[in-house]
């Protein structure tokens, strides 16, 4: 059984880097189990090896996770409440859950609360459902260096959904971030460049995320409101994405 040994920066030097590779202890490297907080951890040699734990301060587990010599071999991670939060193990897929234990992520795609796709990435495109399972966009890398992603959309589903899909269903879970609402406002520039009635629409979905709660993006919605009247909205929206196609 390793000697426990409890972390102090007199004693220790970690490796700023990567806390679990290279930590020393009084210049050599170190081998034991060291606590740090709320987590504890096993070493040899320098390098994380076996199994690392952290808790809430509920004393309810956070993470357990195992190591070989430095790389992490598996993780499970845990709400406060207890639920199951995420699990990865190298090779296999892996999970995230919201807090009613629904599957929200795997490997790297996203899903509702019903279990319908919300996000499919490939290397050529990524695509977006509604909560309905209907795509609703597809964005794809533009051929030209440096030009913008090219957007294609269902206009008409996504102005049935366009609240459901801007903004980020699961703000808790570090590893979802789609920015699909930058995508939301480069239509609705180009919407701004088209008819009244497209022009109309625009300008209330964003009056409508303007007073959603949810919202992280007020600057850039009010920004485009205020320079409706101030610029040639035929090519300005043409500076935010370089192609803009309807979905049929």
């Amino acid at each position: 059984m390793q000697e426990i040994f409890t972390y102090n920066e007199i004693d220790f030097e970690d490796n700023l880097q990567d806390f679990y590779t290279h930590m020393l202890y009084k210049g050599e490297l170190f081998t034991g189990t060291l606590i740090h907080g709320n987590s504890t951890t096993e070493f040899e040699n320098g390098n994380a090896h076996g199994k690392s734990v952290e808790y809430h301060n509920n004393g309810q587990l956070i993470d357990e996770s195992f190591f070989e010599d430095g790389e992490y071999i598996s993780s499970k991670g845990w709400y406060p409440t207890g639920q199951i939060r995420s699990e990865w193990s190298s090779g296999k897929d892996s999970f995230d859950y919201d807090i009613d234990g629904n599957v929200i992520h795997k490997n790297t795609d996203f899903f509702y609360k019903n279990g319908n796709l919300r996000k499919y990435n490939n290397r050529n495109k990524t695509e977006y459902y509604n909560s309905r399972g209907e795509l609703t966009v597809i964005i794809e890398p533009n051929s030209q260096e440096y030009q913008k992603s090219i957007f294609h959309v269902n206009k008409e589903k996504l102005f049935e959904c366009y609240s459901e899909l801007y903004f980020e269903l699961y703000p808790y879970i570090s590893t979802y971030k789609d920015n699909l609402g930058g995508n939301i406002r480069g239509w609705f520039w180009y919407l701004l460049s088209q008819n009244e009635e497209d022009k109309n629409f625009a300008i209330n979905a964003m009056n409508i995320l303007l007073n959603d709660e949810r919202n992280r993006d007020k600057y850039d919605l009010e920004w485009i409101l205020k320079q409706m009247d101030k610029v040639d909205l035929t090519n300005e929206w043409k500076k935010y994405y370089s192609e803009i196609i309807e979905l049929k």
